[in-house]
């Protein structure tokens, strides 16, 4: 009315640089469909847009009511319609306008929307999100917007198009938008050139996406029968992506012995080439550095090799992002690598008085040992635990007698060691 990202073993949901120039493309209603989106067509199809070779398919789905004439008993055009839209969304020379007679306050229309390959930079405005008036509740119309790159899902960023003019008239909260149900505080848009109040941008970024969807429905609290609402989704844009110039031939992973993660991976082209920077994840979706490796291009293929020392969990994600001279970067597919030995090991607090924490993850139970040692490579203390399955943390106290400074409390079976100080 009248809004990612991974793959998992896959390729990941590409970030790319701000800053990084590339072409837009636009799917204009008006001019990009063939057939053109006539009225009532509920799928279309805009191929080879702009000369992208990127292909879009539109489908509209409703789970009930239905498509209708615009303004109810006012009349106007039968939707969906392109040619006869009688809305003007703000930044768009051309929009869909759909118009739904919901039999229910929990129907919903769903707009989909599928590319042939993976685009990034996809953005467009949408308009009319509103109510019959600022006291009714015959409709408090709802947009959630999601993208999609396999079968991993990512939000937009959502802004109002004009948040100056009634600043409380539209509420976003993450990948929703709806007109303010309060008492008095948001009415009938009309969105056309002089009232933007119920229009929203929307902008996946650097995001790569496939596919993205526009749920339209009713915010909790409308009346059991809507009347007839309406919304208008402008042009789209988007970008095609940039290769970079390197190829990565290989990426794999393998627990070792001690506890540790080796990495590997081959490369070739790595043509103005600077370096990559290994990302870690326990969740599969949230990333963050543990290293940098700088390239060396050669003619040849190049082989490299890191070794993650402290792995977060028993089972962890990682990908490399390669970065060129200029800053702009992409991502490779996303490996994932298991061990049974223990992860997560921490000690703290690092700077201590006496008491001191351990927590780790086992994959099994069984004994576990600790050994504290002093910068000279002096025993300090042992420590011996029966640990679970799955997460532990243990309490021991340090002697008070030992002199302030640096000590490392080391887990025996893998050598792995912690730096702590004491006070």
């Amino acid at each position: 009315m009248k809004n990612f990202l991974t793959y998992v073993a896959a390729l990941a949901l590409t970030i790319i640089a701000q800053g990084v120039q590339a072409q837009t493309y636009t799917m204009n209603w008006a001019t990009a469909f063939a057939p053109v989106w006539s009225t009532g067509n509920i799928t279309g199809n805009a191929n080879n847009i702009g000369g992208s070779a990127v292909n879009l398919n539109v489908q509209l789905v409703k789970s009930g009511g239905v498509y209708t004439t615009m303004y109810d008993t006012y009349g106007g055009p039968m939707t969906p319609t392109v040619s006869a839209s009688p809305y003007i969304v703000g930044g768009s020379s051309s929009n869909i306008a759909i118009a739904l007679e919901f039999a229910t306050n929990t129907d919903y229309m769903d707009a989909i929307f599928t590319f042939n390959k993976p685009v990034f930079n996809v953005s467009f405005n949408l308009g009319d999100i509103d109510r019959l008036n600022n006291t009714s509740y015959n409709y408090l119309d709802q947009i959630t917007i999601t993208g999609y790159n396999g079968a991993l899902s990512g939000s937009p960023t959502i802004t109002k198009y004009d948040a100056v003019t009634d600043p409380n008239f539209i509420i976003i909260s993450g990948n929703k938008a709806y007109v303010n149900p309060a008492n008095g505080m948001a009415g009938n848009s009309n969105t056309d050139a002089s009232d933007q109040r119920g229009t929203i941008k929307v902008k996946f970024g650097g995001v790569y996406i496939t596919s993205f969807r526009v749920r339209y429905d009713n915010f909790p609290g409308a009346i059991a029968d809507p009347t007839v609402q309406n919304i208008a989704i402008g042009n789209i844009t988007f970008n095609t992506s940039i290769p970079l110039p390197v190829t990565i031939s290989s990426f794999d992973g393998k627990a070792n012995d001690n506890g540790t993660i080796g990495l590997n991976w081959s490369a070739e082209h790595e043509y103005n080439f600077d370096y990559y920077a290994l990302e870690r994840s326990e969740n599969g979706t949230e990333f963050e550095e543990i290293g940098r490796i700088n390239s060396n291009p050669s003619e040849s293929a190049n082989h490299y090799s890191f070794n993650d020392i402290n792995p977060g969990s028993s089972k962890n994600y990682y990908r490399l992002r390669m970065t060129d001279f200029d800053g702009s970067y992409s991502y490779s597919k996303v490996v994932s690598v298991t061990s049974n030995k223990i992860f997560g090991f921490k000690v703290y607090p690092t700077v201590f008085t006496q008491n001191v924490n351990l927590a780790f993850y086992s994959p099994k139970p069984g004994k576990i040992s600790f050994t504290v040692f002093n910068i000279m490579g002096e025993k300090i203390k042992s420590l011996s635990y029966h640990a679970n399955e799955g997460n532990n943390q243990f309490f021991f106290n340090l002697p008070g007698s030992i002199p302030k400074g640096q000590y490392y409390v080391r887990e025996d079976s893998s050598n792995r060691s912690v730096v702590v100080l004491k006070q």
